[in-house]
C-alpha cells in the first residue's frame, strides 16, 4: 500500500492503517505501508505512536530506493491512495495487479496528464464520494470503479434521543469551516438556547475572533468552547448532542464528521457543498455555504422540530450507513476477487 503523507497521524494515514490492519486479520495476507513525504518535510513523533496501535509494517520515505523497489517486486496488488506517479507505472510495468483509491477532489492546476493516464492504468478505482469522482471525470459505477467512503475507527456510543441536548462543532478553527457563521446564526435565530446550546470543540488560529464574537452576541452563558478534547470525550459529547453541524464553505472532498455522528444515530446540519451531503445522507438538514440566514433557517428547524420527527431522523440516519459505509471485510474480499483467487489464497 502507497500513500502520500504530510508526515503527521492523519487521515489517509489513518485510514491505509485500518485497511491493512483489516486485511491481515486473514493470517494467508501480508501487508507492507510505505508512506511518501516531500522532501524537507519533518515527521511528527505521532505517526508512529498513532500507528502503533494497528500492528503493521509501514516505514516513511522521502525518495524512492531499493527497498522500495523490492517492496513492489514483492507485492501481489499495488494498492494506491491517489494516483501517485512513483507507483502507478512502476507497479503496471512490473505486471501488478493495481487499485486505487482517490480520496481527494481532481485539481486542474496540479493533477494534470501523467495523473488522469495514472488513474487509467487502474485494475480497480475507488472513489471516496461521488463528488471526488465527478472532478475525475468517473461517470462509470461497477465493480471496477466504485464510490467507497474513506473511514477507520468509528464511534459506538449511544445516546437515547431524548437524552440529547444542543448543536455540536467539531473542526479545526480556520477560516472557510463555517465557524463565524454558525456563531452569528446561532445568536439571531428564534430558539430556546438554554434548550438548545452550542458546544464547539477544537482550537486554531480562529480563538480570539469567535471568543469576541460570543460575547459581542451576548450568548456566552450558551455557547461551551472546551478546545481540544480526547477521542473517548469527543464521542461522548458527538453522541450526547441533538444534531451535529458542519456548515463549511468550501467543497470538502467528504465530510468524516457526520459519518461519525450517524454511527451515534445523530443526524447533521450540513453545507450543500462537496462529499458532505453525501456524507451526512438524507435524514440531514442542509444549509448554503456561507450562508449566515440559511444557516440560521436550518437551525431554527431542527430546533423546532417534533419529538416523533427527530427520532426517526436519527433511526434512518443510523441504519443507512450499511448500505453507504463499504461492509466489513470489504477490502480483503476486493483483493481475493481482483487476483481471481479462491477464499484463503495466499495474498501479499
Amino acid at each position: 500500500m502507497v500513500a502520500p503523507s504530510g508526515g503527521g497521524y492523519g487521515g489517509v494515514e489513518v485510514y491505509t492503517a485500518a485497511i491493512a490492519k483489516e486485511v491481515m486479520a486473514h493470517e494467508q495476507c501480508e501487508v507492507r505501508v510505505v508512506y511518501r513525504v516531500m522532501r524537507g518535510v519533518p515527521v511528527a513523533d505521532t505517526l508512529a505512536r498513532g500507528l502503533a496501535q494497528f500492528g503493521v509494517a509501514w516505514r516513511v520515505i522521502c525518495r524512492l530506493d531499493w527497498q522500495y523497489l523490492r517492496d513492489l517486486l514483492w507485492a501481489d496488488i499495488v494498492h494506491c491512495h491517489f494516483p501517485v506517479v512513483y507507483a502507478t507505472y512502476p507497479a503496471r510495468l512490473l505486471g501488478k495487479k493495481l487499485i486505487i483509491t482517490v480520496e481527494a477532489k481532481r485539481n486542474p492546476a496540479h493533477h494534470g496528464i501523467k495523473f488522469g493516464m495514472g488513474l487509467k492504468l487502474a485494475h480497480v478505482q475507488w472513489y471516496i464520494s461521488r463528488f471526488v469522482a465527478d472532478t475525475w471525470g468517473a461517470a462509470a459505477v461497477n465493480e471496477n470503479c466504485r464510490i467507497v467512503p474513506a473511514i477507520s475507527d468509528l464511534p459506538s456510543t449511544y445516546t437515547a434521543p431524548a437524552a440529547r441536548k444542543g448543536f455540536f462543532f467539531i473542526a479545526r478553527w480556520v477560516p472557510l469551516k463555517g465557524l463565524e457563521q454558525l456563531v452569528e446564526a446561532y445568536a439571531t435565530a428564534n430558539l430556546d438556547r438554554p434548550q438548545h446550546p452550542l458546544f464547539l470543540y477544537g482550537d486554531g488560529m480562529l480563538r480570539d475572533k469567535i471568543e469576541r464574537l460570543v460575547d459581542q452576541w451576548g450568548v456566552r452563558e450558551y455557547v461551551a468552547m472546551p478546545g481540544f478534547v480526547s477521542a473517548a470525550v469527543k464521542e461522548q459529547q458527538m453522541s450526547a448532542a441533538r444534531w451535529n453541524v458542519a456548515p463549511v464553505a468550501f467543497p470538502e472532498d467528504l465530510g468524516l464528521t457526520p459519518i461519525e455522528a450517524r454511527c451515534c444515530g445523530v443526524p447533521s446540519i450540513v453545507s450543500r457543498i462537496g462529499g458532505l451531503p453525501e456524507a451526512a445522507g438524507e435524514q440531514a438538514l442542509f444549509c448554503e455555504p456561507g450562508n449566515v440566514a440559511s444557516l440560521r433557517r436550518s437551525l431554527e428547524q431542527a430546533a423546532g422540530m417534533s419529538d416523533a420527527e427527530y427520532e426517526q431522523r436519527a433511526r434512518i440516519c443510523k441504519e443507512s450507513l450499511l448500505t453507504y459505509l463499504p461492509p466489513v471485510g470489504f477490502y480483503y474480499q476486493e483483493y481475493i476477487r481482483v487476483l481471481g483467487l479462491q477464499d484463503g489464497s495466499t495474498v501479499k
